[in-house]
């Protein structure tokens, strides 16, 4: 498997024009509950969201899936 397709999600601050990339619905709960801590989010939340459409918007987040070829 190459490296790359380790990873499944990314997420976009668009304040600070920071990306991060992440392997699980759990770290991606866990890095938007590191910045936004007063209004949390679930795993099982991000999942829902995510397989509603292939991204979402939380506050100044866009979290979208990457689709590997």
């Amino acid at each position: 498997m190459k490296e790359g397709k380790l990873y499944k999600y990314i997420i976009i601050n668009k304040d600070d024009k920071e990306i991060v990339m992440k392997d699980s619905y759990r770290a991606i709960a866990e890095f938007i509950n590191l910045i936004y801590t007063e209004d949390t989010i679930s795993h099982t939340t991000v999942s829902m969201r995510l397989k509603n459409n292939n991204y979402f918007h939380y506050e100044g987040l866009i979290i979208k899936e990457l689709i590997w070829r």
